[in-house]
């Protein structure tokens, strides 16, 4: 009989313990993951719920959780979860490890980067070193050139891929392997590197403007001064550009030369009287240059 007794005390006992576990952290954790694998989400998500009221720092509870968002097609209600959680624990590198693995498991690796530059815990990131990629390094800084420039991009032994067009890289953008021309205008490079991992780096942008100098004020002959036979004007113009001028009367209001003015196609005669001759050169952009002024007087004997 006493056999019996203790028998049935040790099963009472056992059944007791075994209700207690079910409703410990762990217990709840793996009665979710169970409901999960039976694709019962309603009743997974409850047990992980319950769990993160027990102990809402542990990962356990979020990993199950999200694959049941994922089961279901929202992902966004997932790294709403494991962030709110790293804000509340910005030192939880399991929190982190979880959050990474649902980005990779859900193919969103450029939010990787993101998460962690903005940690600013040096155990995560150490923890994590293998997940951080470094941003790729430009060789030219951003300014304005005028000349064509050669930009090359360098990373730490990682695959480095670019756009030149202003919009954000990806795996599937141009692989850098020479260094890129940057020719007249503007031109924005944006690139990445990746890591062996596969996560991609912060984008980095650069933004250049290579525009050629303009012309001088155009070479005129002949010199400012007093002539007493006709004489002809001539301009010298540089290869790429167009000659304009005008000629105004000295006693008058000067006339600004303009790409609207009287195009130059070869020598002028120089007019009686004293005049102001004024030239300008536009290059093919319709920039001008500095204007050049000569003040003439011819009186024919």
């Amino acid at each position: 009989m006493r056999i019996l007794i203790v028998i049935g005390v040790v099963v009472i006992l056992g059944a007791l313990g075994y209700f207690i576990y079910l409703n410990t952290y762990y217990g709840l954790v793996r009665g979710g993951n169970r409901y999960l694998n039976q694709k019962d989400y309603r009743q997974a998500e409850e047990k992980f719920q319950q769990a993160m009221k027990q102990d809402d720092a542990k990962a356990d509870a979020y990993n199950g959780l999200a694959e049941v968002y994922i089961a279901q097609n929202e992902p966004d209600t997932a790294e709403d979860y494991y962030l709110k959680a790293i804000s509340k624990y910005p030192g939880n590198v399991e929190l982190y490890r979880g959050c990474i693995e649902f980005y990779q498991q859900t193919d969103q690796l450029s939010k990787i980067p993101v998460l962690l530059d903005e940690c600013e815990d040096d155990g995560v990131l150490d923890d994590l070193n293998m997940y951080v990629s470094n941003e790729p390094k430009f060789s030219l800084e951003e300014k304005t050139y005028d000349e064509v420039q050669e930009l090359s991009l360098t990373s730490k032994g990682q695959k480095i891929y670019y756009t030149t067009d202003g919009t954000e890289p990806t795996t599937a953008s141009a692989v850098y392997e020479t260094p890129i021309q940057i020719g007249e205008g503007t031109t924005t490079i944006s690139a990445i590197s990746v890591n062996d991992e596969g996560v991609p780096s912060i984008v980095v942008s650069k933004t250049y403007v290579v525009e050629y100098p303009v012309a001088d004020a155009p070479a005129v002959s002949p010199s400012t001064g007093y002539y007493e036979r006709q004489m002809q004007i001539t301009i010298q113009v540089p290869s790429g550009y167009t000659a304009y001028y005008t000629i105004s009367s000295a006693d008058g209001e000067i006339e600004t030369p303009t790409a609207a003015s009287t195009k130059y196609t070869g020598p002028i005669d120089m007019p009686e009287g004293n005049h102001i001759f004024c030239a300008v050169l536009v290059d093919g952009k319709g920039r001008l240059s500095e204007i050049k002024k000569m003040n003439y007087e011819l009186i024919l004997q």
